[in-house]
């Protein structure tokens, strides 16, 4: 049997306490206290909440429920959704902003519709009359010259 110098434990080989010497929390807390330096393994820090682990088998035990972690992770999940809800909103406004132009267009464009229909039909009404003022005169007008006439004035207008 042998006992730990520095808690008293009893362990039964040379090898279980030399193994406890390194790993044992309790042993290894009592060994700092006295400024007592044993060629430990390396210890391993959680970024979460800073517990200290010998083992690398506890550690990755440890990081998967730590509650630092969670809390961590979760507070990012949340800035996440809040910066994403900020951005839905800019992209609605957006949306109304281009719906608004979007319609402005369409108003501008069937006002132009609209002149042009007036136009033509002031053109037809034109023409209309200026044959008629021509046949009234006597002048004989043929296709050809109709033609001609309404060639020249939709080339006039523009």
């Amino acid at each position: 049997m042998f006992t730990c110098e520095y808690c008293n434990s009893i362990l039964k080989t040379l090898g279980s306490l030399n193994y406890h010497k390194k790993t044992s929390k309790s042993c290894i807390k009592i060994q700092k206290e006295k400024n007592i330096i044993i060629n430990t393994e390396v210890v391993m820090n959680c970024e979460y909440c800073k517990k200290e682990f010998i083992k690398k088998f506890n550690y990755n035990c440890h990081i998967v429920t730590c509650k630092e972690k969670q809390k961590n992770e979760f507070s990012k999940k949340l800035n996440d959704i809040e910066d994403l809800k900020k951005e839905l909103e800019d992209l609605k406004k957006r949306n109304l902003q281009l719906q608004k132009e979007l319609e402005e267009k369409e108003k501008i464009i069937k006002k132009r519709d609209t002149a042009i229909n007036l136009k033509n039909k002031a053109l037809a009404t034109f023409l209309r009359i200026y044959f008629n003022y021509l046949k009234i005169m006597g002048t004989e007008i043929n296709i050809e010259t109709q033609l001609s006439c309404s060639k020249r004035l939709i080339d006039f207008d523009g």
